[in-house]
Protein backbone atom coordinates (compact mmCIF):
# COMPACT_ATOMS: atom_id res chain seq x y z
CA UNK A 1 0.00 0.00 0.00
CA UNK A 2 1.55 3.42 -1.08
CA UNK A 3 2.78 5.58 1.79
CA UNK A 4 1.16 9.16 2.66
CA UNK A 5 3.36 10.51 -0.01
CA UNK A 6 1.95 8.53 -3.01
CA UNK A 7 -1.84 9.40 -2.82
CA UNK A 8 -1.83 9.16 -6.80
CA UNK A 9 -0.12 5.75 -6.66
CA UNK A 10 -3.75 4.52 -4.35
CA UNK A 11 -5.79 6.57 -7.03
CA UNK A 12 -4.25 4.45 -10.18
CA UNK A 13 -3.98 1.08 -8.08
CA UNK A 14 -7.95 1.18 -6.56
CA UNK A 15 -9.93 3.55 -7.85
CA UNK A 16 -9.17 4.19 -11.62
CA UNK A 17 -8.81 0.24 -12.57
CA UNK A 18 -12.48 -0.71 -12.22
CA UNK A 19 -13.99 2.07 -13.02
CA UNK A 20 -12.07 2.14 -16.77
CA UNK A 21 -13.14 -0.94 -17.17
CA UNK A 22 -16.90 -0.67 -16.39
CA UNK A 23 -16.95 2.03 -18.88
CA UNK A 24 -15.08 0.89 -21.46
CA UNK A 25 -17.23 -2.12 -21.52
CA UNK A 26 -20.38 0.03 -20.92
CA UNK A 27 -19.58 2.10 -23.43
CA UNK A 28 -18.58 -0.56 -26.00
CA UNK A 29 -21.96 -2.50 -25.15
CA UNK A 30 -24.11 0.98 -25.16
CA UNK A 31 -22.61 1.34 -28.66
CA UNK A 32 -23.57 -1.88 -30.07
CA UNK A 33 -27.09 -1.56 -28.58
CA UNK A 34 -27.25 1.60 -30.00
CA UNK A 35 -25.92 -0.34 -33.60
CA UNK A 36 -28.26 -3.26 -32.41
CA UNK A 37 -25.14 -5.37 -33.10
CA UNK A 38 -23.13 -7.31 -30.55
CA UNK A 39 -20.34 -6.05 -29.99
CA UNK A 40 -19.31 -7.03 -26.39
CA UNK A 41 -17.71 -10.19 -26.33
CA UNK A 42 -16.35 -12.02 -23.58
CA UNK A 43 -12.54 -11.36 -24.86
CA UNK A 44 -13.23 -7.44 -24.41
CA UNK A 45 -13.32 -8.39 -20.49
CA UNK A 46 -9.68 -9.89 -20.57
CA UNK A 47 -8.34 -7.28 -23.12
CA UNK A 48 -9.97 -4.33 -20.71
CA UNK A 49 -8.58 -5.79 -17.65
CA UNK A 50 -5.10 -6.64 -19.01
CA UNK A 51 -4.97 -2.63 -19.71
CA UNK A 52 -5.95 -1.14 -17.00
CA UNK A 53 -4.63 -3.54 -14.01
CA UNK A 54 -1.41 -4.27 -15.84
CA UNK A 55 -0.95 -0.86 -17.66
CA UNK A 56 2.99 -1.05 -17.58
CA UNK A 57 3.06 -4.66 -19.07
CA UNK A 58 4.20 -4.84 -22.93
CA UNK A 59 0.84 -7.23 -23.43
CA UNK A 60 -1.26 -3.86 -22.23
CA UNK A 61 0.45 -2.05 -24.95
CA UNK A 62 -1.61 -0.57 -27.85
CA UNK A 63 0.30 -2.71 -30.23
CA UNK A 64 -0.09 -5.47 -28.34
CA UNK A 65 -4.05 -4.84 -27.35
CA UNK A 66 -4.70 -4.33 -31.03
CA UNK A 67 -2.79 -6.72 -33.10
CA UNK A 68 -2.72 -9.66 -30.61
CA UNK A 69 -6.60 -10.18 -30.92
CA UNK A 70 -7.21 -9.24 -34.35
CA UNK A 71 -4.64 -11.72 -35.64
CA UNK A 72 -6.69 -14.52 -34.01
CA UNK A 73 -9.57 -13.94 -36.01
CA UNK A 74 -7.65 -15.15 -39.18
CA UNK A 75 -6.37 -18.27 -36.82
CA UNK A 76 -9.48 -18.97 -35.55
CA UNK A 77 -11.30 -19.46 -39.18
CA UNK A 78 -8.44 -21.14 -40.55
CA UNK A 79 -8.93 -23.57 -37.60
CA UNK A 80 -12.67 -23.91 -37.88
CA UNK A 81 -12.16 -24.52 -41.69
CA UNK A 82 -8.94 -27.27 -41.47
CA UNK A 83 -10.79 -28.65 -38.76
CA UNK A 84 -14.31 -29.06 -40.30
CA UNK A 85 -15.69 -27.53 -37.17
CA UNK A 86 -17.56 -25.22 -39.40
CA UNK A 87 -20.33 -27.82 -40.16
CA UNK A 88 -20.42 -28.74 -36.45
CA UNK A 89 -23.02 -26.77 -33.96
CA UNK A 90 -21.62 -24.20 -31.72
CA UNK A 91 -20.56 -25.63 -28.18
CA UNK A 92 -21.85 -23.74 -25.29
CA UNK A 93 -25.18 -23.33 -27.18
CA UNK A 94 -26.61 -26.56 -25.56
CA UNK A 95 -24.71 -28.91 -27.99
CA UNK A 96 -21.65 -31.21 -26.66
CA UNK A 97 -17.99 -30.44 -27.55
CA UNK A 98 -17.77 -31.97 -30.73
CA UNK A 99 -14.62 -33.38 -31.50
CA UNK A 100 -13.83 -31.15 -34.67
CA UNK A 101 -14.64 -28.06 -32.50
CA UNK A 102 -11.40 -29.26 -29.55
CA UNK A 103 -9.37 -29.85 -33.13
CA UNK A 104 -10.10 -26.18 -33.80
CA UNK A 105 -9.63 -24.97 -30.46
CA UNK A 106 -5.32 -26.64 -30.73
CA UNK A 107 -5.30 -25.46 -34.11
CA UNK A 108 -6.91 -22.00 -33.16
CA UNK A 109 -4.26 -21.73 -30.42
CA UNK A 110 -1.38 -22.47 -32.26
CA UNK A 111 -1.90 -20.20 -34.79
CA UNK A 112 -2.70 -17.40 -32.66
CA UNK A 113 0.38 -17.42 -30.24
CA UNK A 114 2.66 -17.95 -33.30
CA UNK A 115 1.30 -15.20 -35.16
CA UNK A 116 1.52 -12.76 -31.94
CA UNK A 117 4.92 -14.03 -30.96
CA UNK A 118 5.96 -13.29 -34.56
CA UNK A 119 4.43 -9.66 -34.63
CA UNK A 120 5.44 -9.16 -31.01
CA UNK A 121 2.06 -8.55 -29.80
CA UNK A 122 1.26 -10.82 -26.86
CA UNK A 123 -2.04 -10.53 -25.72
CA UNK A 124 -3.89 -12.95 -23.50
CA UNK A 125 -7.61 -11.60 -24.82
CA UNK A 126 -6.35 -12.90 -28.45
CA UNK A 127 -6.34 -16.73 -27.17
CA UNK A 128 -10.14 -15.68 -26.39
CA UNK A 129 -10.71 -14.57 -29.49
CA UNK A 130 -9.56 -17.51 -31.29
CA UNK A 131 -11.90 -19.84 -28.86
CA UNK A 132 -14.80 -17.70 -29.31
CA UNK A 133 -14.35 -18.82 -33.13
CA UNK A 134 -12.90 -22.30 -32.80
CA UNK A 135 -15.89 -22.92 -30.31
CA UNK A 136 -18.37 -21.60 -32.83
CA UNK A 137 -19.56 -18.43 -30.49
CA UNK A 138 -18.68 -16.43 -33.11
CA UNK A 139 -19.54 -17.76 -36.57
CA UNK A 140 -16.70 -17.96 -39.13
CA UNK A 141 -18.29 -15.14 -41.40
CA UNK A 142 -17.57 -12.13 -42.53
CA UNK A 143 -20.08 -10.70 -40.41
CA UNK A 144 -18.79 -12.57 -37.68
CA UNK A 145 -15.28 -11.48 -37.90
CA UNK A 146 -16.50 -7.64 -38.02
CA UNK A 147 -18.45 -7.64 -35.08
CA UNK A 148 -15.29 -9.33 -32.92
CA UNK A 149 -13.35 -6.72 -35.04
CA UNK A 150 -15.09 -3.64 -34.29
CA UNK A 151 -15.47 -4.94 -30.21
CA UNK A 152 -11.66 -5.48 -30.50
CA UNK A 153 -11.04 -1.78 -32.40
CA UNK A 154 -12.88 0.00 -29.67
CA UNK A 155 -11.69 -2.05 -26.23
CA UNK A 156 -8.26 -0.65 -27.93
CA UNK A 157 -9.18 3.04 -28.81
CA UNK A 158 -11.32 3.45 -25.41
CA UNK A 159 -8.64 1.81 -23.12
CA UNK A 160 -5.59 3.10 -24.35
CA UNK A 161 -6.55 6.93 -22.84
CA UNK A 162 -7.11 4.85 -19.38
CA UNK A 163 -3.96 3.12 -19.88
CA UNK A 164 -2.32 5.90 -20.25
CA UNK A 165 -4.09 7.90 -17.43
CA UNK A 166 -3.44 5.13 -15.02
CA UNK A 167 0.10 5.13 -15.57
CA UNK A 168 0.72 8.94 -15.38
CA UNK A 169 -1.06 8.41 -11.88
CA UNK A 170 0.88 5.66 -10.84
CA UNK A 171 3.72 6.70 -8.49
CA UNK A 172 4.54 3.37 -7.12
CA UNK A 173 8.10 2.39 -8.12
CA UNK A 174 8.48 -0.69 -10.17
CA UNK A 175 9.84 -2.86 -6.82
CA UNK A 176 6.88 -1.64 -4.65
CA UNK A 177 4.42 -2.91 -7.38
CA UNK A 178 5.97 -6.38 -7.49
CA UNK A 179 5.77 -6.81 -3.99
CA UNK A 180 2.22 -5.98 -4.21
CA UNK A 181 1.62 -8.06 -7.03
CA UNK A 182 3.22 -11.30 -4.53
CA UNK A 183 0.74 -10.56 -1.61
Amino acid sequence: MPGPAEPNSALAHWVMPPIAAAIVLCAIGALGIGATDAWLVPSLGSAIFVQVMTPKEPSASLWSTLLGQLVALPAGFIAVFVSGANAAPAFLSGHALEPSRLVAVAIAVILTILAQRALKATCPAGGAVALLVALGTTPPTWHGALLLGIGIVLVTILGEPCRMLILRQDKTPAKAEAKAAAD
